[in-house]
């Protein structure tokens, strides 16, 4: 068997939404608020450096600009088995290999997703009542992250396969019988921001290519309610440009 290495938990730690080791034998403590809110990810651990001093950090506001035509995101995606995950921090949904996407013809594999409430990133200063990450990685191990936003309207059936089946205790997988249709949680109209930022969690590492759509998809109030009820504020602020122009396509 081949031996993992702590790089490789790392990775698989962040991929995953979990936070890393501060120690062999302790585990670091993040948090959205207090002591080990956003404020201070970055003093608690000193892998997580990037939190409090990075220069392409996420999420930011996306402002509204003309779009362009030169840069595609085409979606492989399949109705797909799944399991649902309460890692502490936010509902999450993995994914078996199959599902990816090609960003100017680069492969990205889908491996997760996971919702903030309310959105982290904001478009033109507003921010929406829920904002999902699809995370991706290639064979390099580079993260690309898909952001759909969710405006309250009609109910979601995709999106209750998810909340209906989040398991009653924290760290604990649920697989869910029915298939999840990805169509219904990602927006027909493919116009996005793209720039590259961060994770928005700790550790923050840099170099995640970020695609966020500006088209919203539909949530019922009882959806976001639910969300709410588990993660009210499970949001970073919104973190400096610092000369980035993200770019509308």
């Amino acid at each position: 068997m081949k031996k993992i290495t702590f790089k490789t938990l790392a990775l698989i730690c962040i991929t995953l939404g979990i936070s890393t080791f501060a120690s062999s034998k302790e585990k670091a403590h993040w948090d959205y608020k207090g002591a080990q809110g956003p404020e201070k990810w970055g003093s608690l651990n000193h892998e997580w450096q990037a939190c409090a001093d990075g220069s392409k950090q996420s999420p930011i506001d996306l402002k509204w600009k003309k779009p362009k035509s030169d840069r595609t995101i085409s979606f492989h995606y399949k109705s797909s088995p799944f399991k649902v995950l309460d890692n502490g921090h936010t509902v999450q949904a993995n994914f078996m290999e199959g599902n990816y996407v090609k960003i100017k013809g680069q492969r990205f594999d889908l491996l997760q997703l996971h919702f903030h409430a309310h959105s982290e990133h904001s478009i033109g200063k507003k921010f929406y009542p829920l904002e999902m990450h699809l995370v991706h990685k290639n064979a390099e191990g580079k993260l690309a992250v898909v952001g759909v936003m969710f405006q309250e309207g009609a109910e979601n059936h995709e999106l209750e396969k998810i909340f209906a089946h989040v398991p009653s205790k924290q760290n604990h997988e649920k697989a869910v019988e029915t298939n999840l249709d990805f169509n219904g949680l990602v927006p027909s109209v493919k116009t996005h921001y793209h720039y590259m930022g961060s994770l928005t969690t700790p550790p923050c590492s840099e170099g995640v290519n970020w695609n966020v759509f500006n088209t919203a998809v539909s949530a019922s109030a009882k959806q976001l309610a639910a969300f709410k009820k588990m993660y009210s504020a499970n949001y970073r602020p919104i973190q400096n440009l610092n000369g980035r122009l993200p770019a509308n396509y």
